[in-house]
């Protein structure tokens, strides 16, 4: 039901390009095979799939191993509350996977809660940066980030094509 869903809502593969909501499925089930997350395959069978409101987020019985956050952060009014709200709710040693193609719009973002894509005291502050900058005090980065490019069909003739940028962070 999921892979009908998501089929319909970002079609099959456009360009060479894989379909991003495919792709997203499968990393976590392939990085818990990775070596630097130290998951083993037995783990990687038992990954469950929940979905929320990450603007409305609600105390959970249980942390979660993996939360992925999949263009989301800068289609959020205030990112940096979504970043500081779910960090309780991974355990320690659990993942944050991030993807996003950092798009800050003010139409969904207000310019004043955007994490990076400013200038700060005259130089460019990324997201990465900023991202960085959030996380450092709970999260530890995993390897670098990766990108991973996605199309969206538009209209019957006009396609976008974008390149999100995935980041993996590990709770201390």
């Amino acid at each position: 039901m999921v892979l009908q869903y998501l089929d319909f809502q970002y079609g099959p593969r456009y360009f060479g390009v894989a379909n991003y909501a495919e792709s997203l499925v499968a990393l976590p089930h392939s990085l818990a095979r990775h070596k630097d997350i130290g998951l083993g395959a037995d783990l990687a069978q038992h990954i469950q799939f929940v979905q929320g409101d990450a603007c409305n987020l609600k105390p959970q019985p249980a942390q979660y191993d993996l939360v992925l956050a999949a263009n989301l952060i800068d289609w959020l009014r205030q990112p940096q509350r979504f970043l500081q709200d779910i960090a309780p709710m991974i355990l320690s040693g659990g993942l944050l996977l991030l993807s996003s193609p950092y798009i800050w719009l003010e139409e969904f973002t207000p310019k004043e809660n955007w994490l990076g894509g400013v200038r700060e005291n005259g130089e460019a502050l990324t997201t990465l940066q900023a991202l960085q900058r959030l996380l450092v005090a709970e999260f530890e980065p995993i390897g670098a980030q990766q990108d991973l490019p996605f199309v969206i069909c538009e209209t019957a003739r006009k396609y976008q094509h974008t390149l999100a940028q995935v980041t993996l962070w590990r709770k201390r």
